[in-house]
């Protein structure tokens, strides 16, 4: 069983190292593009419950809020019927991403960074500063959804690509794409935790009761190097 202690980030490493409990990928790191994300995320899935996530797709297309071409998309179906032990095994490992990787960004961090992001795009006309703070919880309030990383992705892209300050509606499109993999991930996760029991090929045989199906599902999980 790997170890529970959390992984930190090394002080010469990334930026952002998520530390993650026992069973999901060791110092899971959000910086890494989307594509190598997945790939890891994935591979340390329990092999019944990856080929669920991964089967069941068809071809299709993701489109911006503004309706421009976002990129290739593959249209996921849940199954209508799931072997009880896999269905246990989805919803524990769905609860460890959104308590972990897809945590709520810390109140203080966001609006650190909302400020931040401010004093890089100032407005032509200065607010109050009663009137900034109530802004500035208008973002917190909005954005309070994201998990930290995905804040600071979406903070360092506008930086890099605009001289004007963001509307909260274009910081939440770049949030929600900063983390869409993994929220993808979690969604299908739970969909298939949701689903009626009724296949008959098991996950874990001959492995009884809710606290041995946890820990079969997170043993089964591939630690990262």
């Amino acid at each position: 069983m790997p170890s529970t202690t959390p992984s930190t980030a090394s002080s010469q490493g990334a930026s952002t190292v998520v530390p993650l409990r026992a069973g999901l990928p060791a110092g899971y790191d959000p910086t890494q593009p989307a594509a190598d994300r997945r790939a890891a995320l994935r591979s340390a899935l329990p092999p019944a419950v990856r080929a669920l996530v991964e089967e069941r797709s068809t071809g299709g297309s993701r489109f911006a809020a503004d309706g421009s071409y976002a990129g290739p998309a593959r249209a996921w179906t849940a199954p209508t019927t799931v072997e009880p032990r896999t269905a246990q095994a989805a919803g524990v490992i769905v609860a460890d991403i959104r308590r972990t990787i897809l945590a709520p960004c810390d109140p203080a961090h966001l609006l650190a960074r909302v400020y931040a992001l401010f004093a890089h795009c100032a407005p032509k006309s200065p607010l109050p500063p009663e009137v900034e703070a109530v802004v500035a919880a208008d973002w917190a309030e909005d954005l309070g959804e994201f998990p930290s990383w995905a804040v600071d992705a979406a903070a360092r892209q506008w930086r890099r690509s605009s001289r004007y300050r963001p509307s909260i509606a274009e910081m939440r499109s770049l949030c929600e794409e900063a983390c869409r993999e993994e929220r993808e991930l979690a969604e299908r996760l739970d969909r298939i935790a949701r689903v009626s029991p009724g296949a008959t090929i098991g996950m874990t045989g001959g492995i009884n009761g809710g606290t041995a199906i946890r820990a079969g599902a997170l043993a089964s999980m591939r630690r990262m190097p």
